[in-house]
């Protein structure tokens, strides 16, 4: 009995989607089990009229099984943990033992497991003061990632070059890389800051790098999200476009002694946000959004967990021009708002005391 997956093989969830066992005898007892979890499935197949048996559908199997990092507070640091699976499968001939890593992700891979070095889609990333901003990459022994930081001093342009710790760091990883933190990290004066570049090198020499340009503009209106990216990892998404409010009222109306009066009164702030013109690599991350277990709007220094109600993405695209989408949210607890109110006079050089002053 041969298996057409190799023992200790690595791979990403997609990538291997049915397991085939040939030169089956007989039926064959199938026993998949998880480090952490125990056995998973445990059952008997019986061959076809080639000899061959196929497991389908194994990316379901292991999906229930991976955890996320909360992204509940903004990480610093974080990584997706890999399944150990053991695969245990019997026929008369026979025995057969596989052991395999499975990492996750959300889309097909390629290649094997490492030869991307950065597990996000971008090469350039527009940001601003505020903002959240994450790097992940694919960690192996001896793996260094860089930061490079373009800035004025006095006048002058500067650059310099730090190296971010990546002692223990294996598998999928992120930083956080927010002008911020890069700042601190940096020694250096957020607002004098440029650019900056983050670039992660192998053992073996594979290199690749994502710059981060400073935006200075200043926007109506900016709406942040933070969600999994396709490997299970933090990553923001910032749309710049117009941004619609469409507050929804649900409650019931109830007659009482000819008087009518309403009841389980609930009020849904339901917004519509336009992405605002956009590269390919951002419209394909906003999919990948989509379909992430978790979304998060960062607004006002809040983290406020949202639900995708809607979306207008019809588009045509001939080549590599900018497109503009539409998606709809509301926030997935309640209630959502909270009490604010200002002082007008706080921090004014003539308050209340003008007045009793001259009295």
């Amino acid at each position: 009995m041969v298996a057409d997956i190799l023992d200790n093989a690595q791979f990403f969830l997609y990538d291997i989607e049915e397991l085939t066992l040939n030169n089956v005898i007989e039926r064959v007892e199938v026993d998949i089990s998880l480090n952490k979890f125990g056995e998973i499935l445990k059952e008997t197949y019986y061959p076809d009229e080639s000899k061959r048996v196929v497991i389908y559908d194994l990316p379901a199997l292991f999906l229930p099984y991976f955890s996320f990092t909360d992204i509940s507070g903004i990480p610093e640091s974080t990584f997706c943990s890999a399944l150990k699976a053991t695969i245990h499968a019997k026929d008369s001939s026979g025995e057969l033992n596989l052991n395999v890593t499975v990492y996750y992700s959300r889309k097909m891979v390629g290649g094997a497991v490492g030869d991307n070095v950065i597990l996000n889609r971008y090469k350039t990333v527009a940001t601003a003061s505020g903002r959240e901003e994450f790097f992940s990459f694919y960690a192996t022994d001896g793996i260094q990632v860089r930061l490079g930081v373009a800035y004025l001093q006095n006048g002058m342009a500067k650059y310099t070059v730090k190296n971010f710790t990546t002692t223990g760091m294996l598998g999928p990883v992120c930083l956080r890389v927010s002008p911020k933190r890069v700042s601190l990290f940096a020694g250096i004066v957020e607002e004098s800051i440029l650019y900056y570049i983050v670039t992660s090198t192998t053992a073996a020499g594979a290199s690749d790098q994502v710059k981060y340009v400073m935006d200075r503009r200043n926007y109506r209106r900016q709406t942040t999200f933070l969600y999994y990216n396709c490997f299970g990892l933090p990553e923001t998404i910032t749309m710049l476009g117009l941004q619609t409010e469409e507050p929804e009222l649900e409650s019931e109306t109830v007659r009482l002694l000819q008087r009518e009066k309403q009841i389980n009164v609930k009020l849904t702030d339901s917004r519509t946000v336009n992405s605002g013109y956009m590269q390919p690599d951002k419209y394909d991350s906003l999919m990948d959004m989509l379909e992430s277990p978790d979304i998060r709007l960062l607004e006002d220094g809040r983290n406020i967990p949202v639900v995708i109600t809607d979306i207008d993405f019809s588009h045509q695209r001939i080549g590599n021009e900018r497109i503009s989408v539409s998606l709809t949210f509301r926030p997935a607890i309640r209630p959502s708002g909270r009490f604010v109110r200002t002082n007008p006079l706080k921090g004014r050089i003539f308050d209340q005391t003008f007045d009793y002053t001259f009295d």
